[in-house]
C-alpha cells in the first residue's frame, strides 16, 4: 500500500499494545511482556506492553486517544508478528476515514494465500486483533466513550455514526484458534443489525467467504468438488465422463482432497466402487470448496446459482450446444445463462474442437482459458467384456434416445417400412414404439445386457443429426462392430485418432441408410497398434484448467460474477411470479396496488424522518409473531 492517506487522521508514531484477559487468565500479563519484547526487538514504535482486564479495554482506548498513541489490542491467543502490525499500520493510513483496521484470521498458516484485496471495509471490530488510530478516536472528543455498545464496539460504532469505517488488511494475517470466524463475536446494538445483514449477504461478503475455501484442509490439501447434483442413478454420456474422470482423478491426484456432490442413489450407482477415495456431498449442504468442477452445461439458472456459491474456481464441461439449438424445447433465458457460463467460469472444457466452434459462433470467445480436451479413444476403455465376432445373421442395433435430434424412432420407423430382413433392436426406445422393432429402455442396462446386444447384432447405426462427440461410435468400435453414422462434423476428430477408423461408415440420408444395409460392411482390421488418448489424458487437461483456475482466483471478478447472477436470479424470478403477460385485469390492480404500495414505502423512509425506523420495529415485530407462530 504506497498510497498515504490526506486529512488529519493518521497513525501515531507510538504504538501501544494491549492483550486483553479474562478474570483469572494469568497468560495475558505474560504474553504482552513477550510480544512488547519481540515488537521492541523488531524497531517497532512501542510506547506500552500491558494486559486489560475485562471492563477496562475502554479506558485503555480513552488514553490512547488522550495521548494521540495507536492502540494494537490483542486476544491473548492471538499469533502475530512485527511484519503484520507494520501491515496493519500501513493500512490505516491508506484511507483518512479508517479507524481500526483487521488482520485476517486462520487457524493455520495459509498454504494457499486467498485472493484477497490489499483493503476491503467492513462493520464490526475484532477483539482478538484490531489496530485502532488514536486521532480517530479523538475526533470527536470524550464522547465517543460515552457510546453505548461494549467497550472495544461503542467507540468504534460511535465513530462509524459518522462515517469512520473498519478495514480488512489483505496483506496481514494473524493465526488465532477460532479461525475466520470468532467464537464470540463482538455484540453490535441494535438499530446496526439491518447495516451488519446488508453486509453479511452482500457479494463482497460472499466472496469472501468463498476466498476461505482456498485454505488447505486439516490434511493439508485443497477441497475439490465435482458436480453431479443434476444426475440420477443412471447411465448417460454426461454420467460416463463424470464416473471415469473422477475416478482417474481418485487414483492420481492424492494432493488434493476429492468430494463429489450428488444425491445418495445417485453416488451409489457411479461411485460405490471408489471406495474412501471421493467423499460424498449432499446437494444440500452448504459446504465450500477451493474449486468446483461441473460435468455438463448447466441448463437452469438455479444450477450456475448453487455452483457460484460453492467455490470461488468455477471449472465448467461444456458438452454441446444442441439444447439451445433445439429451440422449440430449450429452456427459458438459456442462451443468456451459456453466455454467462463463457464469460465467468474461471476454466471452460469442449469435448471436440467443432463444441468449442459452436459455443464461439454463439456467444464470441470464452473470457478465460479453455481447452479442447476429446474423451478417451482407447477402446478397452469402452468394452464390456471380451469382444465377438459378428454374425451373418445378426441384428441391426440402432443406439439413441427419445430427444428429436437423435431421430431413433423415425429412423426405425424407415427401415421397417423398406422391410428390412434382418431384425431391428434399437436401444433407448421404448418397447412398442415402433410395430417391428424391438425397442429397450436405456439408462439402467447391467454391462453384461448392453454386451449381449452388441454380441447380437452385425451392424450398428447410430442416427443422430448432432452431436458433440459421439459415444457410441467407441462403444460399437469396442465390440468390434462396424457401424453407420451421419457424416457430423465431431467425428472427424474421432476417427483422426482411431486406429479402427475404417470401421467408421457415413452416410447421408435415410434412403442411403437402407442401401448400405442391404449388404452391410463387414469388420475390418486396423494396421496401426498406436496408442490412443485415453482417460488418464483427458484427465490431465481437467487438472490444468482446475490449477489454471485456482491460479488465477481474482476477488474482483468473483464479486462481479456474484452480483451479476443475483441480478439474473431476479429477473427470473420476475419472470416466474410477476408476468403480467396472461393476467386479468384483477390480477393487474393487484399488481399495480402492490408496487404503489412499495413506493410509497421507498419514499417515506428516504425522506421523513423517523420513518424508517419505525418500519424497523414494525418488521422486527412482524418478525417476532411468525416465530411465536412456528414455535406454537
Amino acid at each position: 500500500m504506497d498510497e498515504t492517506a490526506d486529512g488529519p487522521w493518521r497513525c501515531s508514531d507510538d504504538l501501544r499494545l494491549c492483550v486483553t484477559a479474562e478474570v483469572g487468565d494469568l497468560g495475558a500479563a505474560a504474553a504482552a511482556s513477550r510480544l512488547g519484547a519481540a515488537f521492541g526487538a523488531a524497531g517497532l514504535p512501542l510506547a506500552e506492553a500491558r494486559a486489560v482486564p475485562a471492563g477496562g479495554l475502554r479506558s485503555f482506548l480513552h488514553r490512547s486517544a488522550a495521548t494521540g498513541v495507536d492502540a494494537l489490542v490483542l486476544d491473548p491467543r492471538t499469533a502475530i508478528d512485527p511484519a503484520t502490525v507494520m501491515a496493519l499500520r500501513r493500512a490505516a493510513d491508506v484511507d483518512p476515514m479508517i479507524v481500526a483496521t483487521l488482520p485476517r484470521f486462520a487457524a493455520q498458516p495459509s498454504a494457499c494465500p486467498p485472493a484477497v484485496p490489499q483493503l476491503d471495509y467492513g462493520l464490526r471490530p475484532d477483539r482478538r486483533c484490531v489496530y485502532v488510530k488514536a486521532s480517530a478516536l479523538a475526533a470527536l472528543g470524550d464522547g465517543v466513550f460515552t457510546a453505548e455498545g461494549d467497550d472495544l464496539a461503542g467507540p468504534l460504532l460511535a465513530l462509524a455514526r459518522v462515517g469512520f469505517r473498519v478495514a480488512v488488511a489483505g496483506g496481514a494475517e494473524v493465526i488465532h484458534p477460532d479461525g475466520a470466524v470468532p467464537a464470540s463475536p463482538v455484540a453490535m446494538p441494535a438499530d446496526w443489525r439491518p447495516a451488519l445483514k446488508r453486509r453479511a449477504t452482500s457479494a463482497p461478503a460472499v466472496a469472501e467467504a468463498l476466498l476461505e475455501g482456498l485454505a488447505a484442509g486439516p490434511d493439508g490439501r485443497l477441497r475439490i468438488a465435482f458436480d453431479l447434483s443434476h444426475a440420477g442413478p443412471s447411465h448417460s454420456g454426461t454420467t460416463l465422463l463424470a464416473r471415469a474422470l473422477i475416478d482417474r482423478a481418485a487414483a492420481r491426484w492424492h494432493d488434493l482432497s476429492l468430494h463429489v456432490i450428488a444425491s445418495a442413489p445417485a453416488f451409489a450407482f457411479h461411485f460405490g466402487g471408489l471406495g474412501g477415495a471421493v467423499t460424498r456431498v449432499d446437494p444440500s449442504e452448504r459446504a465450500t470448496f477451493a474449486a468446483l468442477v461441473r460435468f455438463g452445461q448447466p441448463f437452469l439458472w438455479g444450477e450456475i446459482d448453487a455452483a457460484v456459491r460453492r467455490a470461488p474456481a468455477l471449472v465448467l464441461f461444456m458438452l454441446d450446444t444442441i439444447g439451445l439449438d433445439c429451440a422449440h424445447d430449450a429452456p427459458d433465458e438459456l442462451d443468456a445463462l451459456w453466455r454467462f457460463c463463457l464469460a465467468e467460469a474461471d476454466g471452460l472444457l469442449f469435448n471436440s474442437a467443432f463444441t468449442a466452434r459452436q459455443y464461439v459462433r454463439r456467444f464470441g470467445p470464452p473470457a478465460r482459458p479453455s481447452w479442447t480436451s476429446l474423451h478417451s479413444l482407447d477402446l478397452a476403455d469402452y468394452r464390456l467384456g471380451a469382444p465377438t465376432e459378428g454374425r451373418a445373421d445378426g441384428t441391426v442395433l440402432m443406439i439413441g434416445n427419445a430427444m428429436p435430434h437423435k431421430r431413433l424412432r423415425e429412423t426405425a420407423a424407415a427401415l421397417v417400412a423398406a422391410g428390412l430382413e434382418r431384425g431391428v433392436v434399437a436401444l433407448g426406445l421404448a418397447p412398442g414404439a415402433v410395430p417391428g422393432v424391438e425397442g429397450i429402455a436405456s439408462g439402467g442396462l447391467a454391462p453384461e445386457r448392453v454386451a449381449a446386444l452388441y454380441a447380437a447384432a452385425r451392424v450398428v447405426v447410430y442416427p443422430s443429426v448432432y452431436e458433440g462427440f459421439g459415444f457410441p461410435i467407441l462403444d460399437a468400435l469396442a465390440h468390434r462392430r462396424p457401424i453407420l453414422v451421419r457424416d457430423l462434423p465431431p467425428y472427424d476428430e474421432l476417427s483422426a485418432g482411431l486406429a479402427q477408423r475404417a470401421n467408421i461408415h457415413r452416410y447421408s440420408d435415410d434412403a442411403d441408410l437402407i442401401r448400405r444395409l442391404a449388404d452391410p460392411p463387414a469388420w475390418i482390421e486396423a494396421d496401426s497398434a498406436a496408442p490412443a488418448r485415453n482417460w488418464d489424458d483427458a484427465a490431465d487437461d481437467l487438472r490444468a484448467a482446475l490449477d489454471a483456475a485456482v491460479r488465477g482466483v481474482d476477488r474482483a471478478r468473483l464479486v462481479r460474477r456474484i452480483d451479476l447472477l443475483r441480478g439474473r436470479m431476479a429477473f427470473m424470478r420476475a419472470r416466474a411470479f410477476d408476468d403480467d403477460v396472461d393476467a386479468d385485469e384483477l390480477d393487474r390492480l393487484a399488481g399495480l396496488s402492490g408496487r404503489l404500495v412499495h413506493g410509497a414505502l421507498l419514499w417515506l423512509g428516504r425522506h421523513v424522518p423517523g420513518t424508517r425506523a419505525a418500519l424497523a420495529f414494525l418488521h422486527r415485530g412482524l418478525d417476532r409473531l411468525r416465530a411465536a407462530g412456528r414455535r406454537g
